[in-house]
């Protein structure tokens, strides 16, 4: 399942974190369980995902894993910069 990069209603784009934050609430484990598996403190997974607090490297990391996610560059078709990075579901063997 590809996470949306942007909405396509809208023009605003989605900043990397909101992304992930929306990965956290879409997932079918409970953030009791993601906090659990990852060792992240339940305080610190709920102010990320309610109020919109940063999270440590570390912890983005713990995330990754737990959620199976990985990073995917795409670059856009005839367009000119940056390559875009869309988040992405690693498929689940």
């Amino acid at each position: 399942m590809l996470a949306s990069w942007y909405n396509p209603g809208m023009t605003r784009k989605l900043r990397f974190s909101d992304q992930l934050r929306r990965e956290v609430e879409r997932s079918e484990m409970s953030r009791y369980r993601i906090g659990k598996r990852t060792g992240i403190a339940s305080s610190i997974l709920s102010r990320f995902v309610n109020q919109g607090v940063g999270v440590s490297m570390a912890n983005i990391d713990k995330l990754f894993d737990c959620l199976d996610l990985e990073i995917t560059v795409r670059k856009p078709a005839k367009r000119k910069g940056k390559p875009r990075i869309v988040l992405f579901h690693l498929p689940l063997a």
